[in-house]
């Protein structure tokens, strides 16, 4: 279960980190592209089951906030 929490922190790389979070509300968030690890470019989803946990594989574009 700590690995896998640990997982889910990384899945917030790109906007759980202050000095990204103006870029990504930006036409340049895709220059963050490469500033995250590659785990957190390719995993899409980690769900948790009854005696399982499923990681979703698969490429995840950078996001891009907005302010509503």
């Amino acid at each position: 279960m700590s690995f896998a929490f640990n997982c889910c922190t990384r899945l917030m790389e790109w906007s759980g980190r202050p000095e990204y979070f103006q870029q990504l509300m930006t036409d340049q968030n895709a220059q963050l592209e490469d500033k995250v690890s590659e785990f957190c470019r390719t995993t899409k989803a980690i769900s948790f089951h009854d005696s399982l946990i499923v990681f979703e594989r698969g490429r995840r574009a950078v996001p891009r906030h907005e302010q509503i």
